[in-house]
C-alpha cells in the first residue's frame, strides 16, 4: 500500500512539473508572438486587433477577460472600414484556432468566437455571420474534426466547434433573444414543421456537450465557462422549443396530408426524448457545476424543465396508423431515431387525448407556463 501511495505521489508530481512547464513554454510563445506581431505592426488598428486575440487566447487555462473582449470590439468598430477589419478579425481567428495544438488556446478560441457573437451590436453580427458564410470563419479544423473518445476534453472541443457552427445560423433580435430566420411568407403550420427541426437541431447540438460533465474538475474554469454560455441561450431556445410543440400538437389532428402528418409526428417523437434529456443534463449541471462554491459566478436562471408525456404521442400515432392502415395496433411502440424503443400496449385514451380535439392540456407534465427560479433547483422526472 505504501508504494503504491509512493508510486502515485511520484506520478502526480511529475505530471504537475509537466503542465508548469506546458505553461512556461506557451507564455513564451505568446510573447514571441505578440513581439513579431508589434514588429510587423503596419496596418494601426488591424495589427492591435490581432495583438488582442493573442493576449485573450493565451496558453494559460484563466477564462477570457471581459476588459480583452471589449478591446477586441473596440479596435474592430474603429477600424474602417468594417468590411475590411471584420474579415481580418475572422482571418485571425481561423489561424490561430488551425494552427494551435494547444487544447487550452483552441477552447479560447471557441470562447471568444462564442462571446463575440453575443458582445456586439447588431451590425457587428451580421457581418460576423457575413465573414463565417464567406469563409473567412473557419471554426470546425482539421484538428477538431479527428475522432476522439466521448469521455475526452478533445471530444467537447469537436461538440463545442460543432455548435457554434449551429450558433451562427441564429441571431439576436430586437428584444435580445436568440432565433434562426424564417420565411415571412410561411404559414404558421408550415413554419412550425420547419422551425421545429431548426430548434430541435440546437438542442442535439447543446445535448452533444453534455458527456464532459463526466469528467470536468473543479479547476476546469474554461470548459466550465463554455458550459455557462451554452445553457444561457439554451433557456431561450428551449423557450420556443416548447411553444412550438404545442402549436404543432394543437393542431396535429387538423392536418389533412398523410405525409405532413408522419413529419409532425417524427418531429413529436423526437421532442419527447429531447425534452428527457435536457431535465437530465439539467440535474447533472446543478450538481457536478452548480453545487461548486467556486462556480457561483456561473449560477444561471432557468426555465423549470417540462417532461413531454409519451402518452399524448402515442395517441397521435395510434391516429396515423388508423388513418394509413384502417387499423389500429393494439401494441404501439415508439423508435426515437437513436433506436431505442418505448413500448404501449392497450393503452386507454385519455379523454382529453381524444381525437379531434385541440387541447395539450396532458402534453406536458409540468405546466406550460414558464418557470424563473432564482437559483438552481433540481428538476422533477
Amino acid at each position: 500500500m505504501f508504494g503504491l501511495s509512493k508510486h502515485q505521489s511520484s506520478s502526480s508530481y511529475m505530471m504537475d512539473v509537466q503542465s508548469k512547464l506546458r505553461l512556461v513554454l506557451g507564455s513564451v510563445k505568446d510573447q514571441a508572438s505578440i513581439s513579431k506581431a508589434m514588429i510587423y505592426r503596419k496596418d494601426g488598428y488591424l495589427s492591435d486587433i490581432e495583438i488582442a486575440i493573442l493576449r485573450a487566447t493565451s496558453h494559460d487555462e484563466h477564462p477570457i477577460d471581459d476588459k480583452q473582449l471589449h478591446e477586441i470590439l473596440f479596435l474592430v468598430s474603429n477600424s474602417s472600414p468594417s468590411s475590411i477589419s471584420i474579415p481580418y478579425l475572422s482571418q485571425k481567428i481561423s489561424n490561430r484556432l488551425r494552427k494551435t495544438k494547444n487544447h487550452f488556446v483552441a477552447l479560447k478560441m471557441l470562447l471568444l468566437v462564442h462571446r463575440l457573437l453575443r458582445g456586439g451590436d447588431r451590425k457587428f453580427e451580421q457581418g460576423f455571420r457575413k465573414s463565417h458564410l464567406n469563409g473567412h470563419l473557419e471554426i470546425l479544423s482539421q484538428h477538431h474534426r479527428r475522432h476522439h473518445h466521448h469521455l475526452n476534453h478533445n471530444y467537447f472541443l469537436h461538440n463545442y466547434a460543432s455548435f457554434i457552427e449551429e450558433r451562427m445560423s441564429w441571431f439576436m433580435n430586437q428584444a435580445g433573444k436568440l432565433e434562426p430566420q424564417y420565411d415571412k411568407n410561411t404559414t404558421e403550420i408550415n413554419l412550425n414543421l420547419r422551425g421545429l427541426p431548426k430548434l430541435q437541431l440546437f438542442l442535439d447540438q447543446v445535448l452533444n456537450c453534455s458527456s464532459v460533465l463526466d469528467i470536468i474538475s473543479t479547476s476546469d474554469s474554461l470548459t466550465r465557462a463554455a458550459l455557462h454560455n451554452i445553457l444561457k441561450e439554451t433557456s431561450q431556445v428551449y423557450n420556443n422549443f416548447c411553444d412550438e410543440v404545442a402549436i404543432l400538437a394543437n393542431s396535429f389532428f387538423d392536418l389533412k396530408d398523410h405525409a405532413i402528418q408522419a413529419q409532425a409526428l417524427k418531429l413529436l417523437k423526437k421532442a419527447c426524448r429531447q425534452s428527457s434529456e435536457l431535465s437530465e443534463f439539467f440535474q447533472k449541471y446543478n450538481r457536478v457545476v452548480g453545487s461548486s462554491s467556486t462556480s457561483m459566478k456561473l449560477a444561471l436562471k432557468f426555465p423549470t424543465t417540462k417532461i413531454i408525456t409519451i402518452d399524448h404521442v402515442l395517441v397521435m400515432e395510434q391516429y396515423v396508423n388508423d388513418n394509413n392502415m384502417g387499423e389500429v395496433s393494439s401494441s404501439i411502440s415508439i423508435v426515437d431515431d437513436d433506436k431505442s424503443v418505448i413500448s404501449h400496449e392497450d393503452s386507454e385514451v385519455p379523454e382529453e387525448l381524444a381525437i379531434g380535439t385541440s387541447s395539450t392540456t396532458s402534453l406536458f407534465s409540468c405546466k406550460l407556463e414558464t418557470q424563473i427560479s432564482t437559483e438552481w433547483v433540481l428538476f422533477d422526472d
